[in-house]
């Protein structure tokens, strides 16, 4: 784990976060500043596949460990054509007493099978048997592995094993 851009956080240590409803946004505003690290990230989200955890109080993306939202009631759904700096920005706003928490990082990814954009509160875990427990504990259907860089879907099966 590189602890440069990640903290691995207990879940004890977790406070319980502010409660948000899930919305659907597409009205922020544009981010027309090419040196604007929200519209780039932004038009990377636009891209099928495309994605990003953001640790915004060092302005890093995380690298390694295991990316898992512990916040389901924390997410903005956005249509991927729409999606932009804005967007990024609202969210943000909304939410910034969290994601100014240790170990919580600005996350987002596009749903290929929704067309939407999905922007969340995660932390990054150095290991896939706790990300995997800490997804089912909080309803999340998949945990991003930074270093293989791949989506890994929850089965019932899978999070009993780990659970063992």
């Amino acid at each position: 784990m590189n602890t440069q851009t990640n903290e691995f956080i207990n879940e004890s240590q977790i406070i319980s976060a502010p409660q948000s409803s899930t919305t659907e946004r597409g009205h922020g505003t544009t981010g027309n500043d090419p040196n604007d690290i929200f519209a780039s990230l932004a038009a990377a989200c636009r891209r099928q596949g495309g994605g990003f955890t953001l640790d915004l109080r060092k302005l890093k993306r995380a690298k390694a460990g295991y990316v898992v939202s512990i916040y389901p009631n924390i997410t903005t759904c956005v249509p991927a054509a729409k999606f932009n700096a804005g967007d990024i920005r609202d969210f943000t706003s909304d939410n910034e007493e969290c994601l100014g928490w240790p170990g919580h990082h600005l996350g987002a990814w596009h749903n290929s099978e929704t067309r939407l954009v999905e922007l969340d509160i995660s932390i990054v875990v150095p290991d896939r048997d706790t990300a995997l427990l800490l997804a089912a504990k909080h309803n999340q259907k998949a945990i991003y592995d930074m270093a293989g860089q791949e989506e890994i879907r929850l089965s019932g099966e899978e999070v009993l094993t780990v659970a063992a």
